[in-house]
């Protein structure tokens, strides 16, 4: 015998999420990121890494919509980030709920400065880590970490940060650590 066909899904009652993302100022965040899937979403928009296939995620168009079909019919977290800004709240969705949303970008921190040597000279081409921590944390205790890199005056400007409380930490490169010996 032959295997039964399934029914194809009724489009009118599968699980689906739709909406708009706008930037801080209004305007739509083209090209910014939505995911579902849990509190590591931040991790993935935070270090600008394309987010895994366990998470349902998509691409905002021009007008700063997005659509997401075959939801898992459970409780999610949606989070918007990526260009234009720092991801903003978080919302808490489940089947049932509304199924458009409008989430915004927050217009985050910027973080700048310039790192010396020992001797007083520019740090040229030094990377740069900046460490969420504190009361940033995520949910699940991980400190988000952004990695940077000095230009030739030794200078480094990153901007479009969640807020809160960033450590910012480099080290000698092998040259200063042979002058200490």
């Amino acid at each position: 015998p032959l295997p039964e066909a399934e029914a194809a899904p009724d489009p009118s009652t599968a699980t689906r999420l739709s909406g708009r993302v706008l930037r801080y100022d209004g305007s739509p965040a083209r090209g910014a990121t939505v995911l579902l899937g849990g509190f590591g979403a931040f991790q993935f928009l935070e270090q600008g890494v394309a987010p895994g296939k366990s998470l349902v995620h998509t691409t905002v168009d021009e007008g700063g919509a997005f659509d997401l079909c075959d939801l898992p019919e459970e409780r999610v977290l949606v989070t918007a980030g990526g260009i234009g800004g720092a991801p903003g709240p978080s919302l808490v969705w489940e089947p049932g709920d509304s199924a458009e949303l409008t989430l915004r970008l927050s217009r985050g921190v910027r973080i700048h400065g310039t790192v010396h040597r020992p001797d007083g000279s520019m740090a040229r081409n030094r990377q740069v880590r900046l460490m969420q921590g504190g009361s940033s944390m995520d949910p699940l205790g991980r400190r988000l970490i952004r990695y940077i890199t000095t230009d030739d005056a030794g200078e480094f400007d990153e901007s479009g940060l969640c807020p809160g409380t960033w450590g910012v930490v480099t080290y000698p490169d092998d040259s200063e650590l042979k002058e200490l010996g």
